[in-house]
């Protein structure tokens, strides 16, 4: 998980060991998603989950 999240983290220049949800939100500031809260509260668990 942490390579594939890896390479979607690097397709948006995001440093390394950026999680989830910082992906998540780069995305949106790209304008690639559209706001979701039910995505912005997955991305969040799956944040807390990949930091431990």
């Amino acid at each position: 998980m942490e390579a594939a999240l890896s390479s979607f983290a690097s397709d948006l220049h995001l440093p390394p060991g950026s999680g989830p949800l910082a992906a998540y939100e780069a995305r949106l500031a790209a304008g690639l998603l559209a706001p979701d809260p039910e995505q912005r509260k997955a991305a969040t668990r799956l944040d807390r989950l990949w930091r431990e």
